[in-house]
């Protein structure tokens, strides 16, 4: 029971590194609302996301 990310043709395309940021970005939408993942998103940069979603996607999954 992972997080789902919409089907984008366009994944394909990119980087698994690329491919990693958007699950995380997901991630960190899922678990905290559009709004302030876009918050936090601004406020930090992209290897910071990434940690945090790290941090965050166990906790997801486990509560799905």
């Amino acid at each position: 029971m992972g997080v789902r990310l919409p089907i984008d043709p366009r994944v394909g395309l990119l980087s698994a590194e690329a491919r990693a940021h958007l699950a995380a970005k997901a991630c960190l939408r899922q678990f905290l609302g559009c709004c302030a993942a876009t918050l936090l998103e601004t406020e930090f940069r992209r290897h910071q996301i990434d940690y945090v979603a790290a941090i965050l996607l166990p906790k997801i999954q486990k509560a799905q």
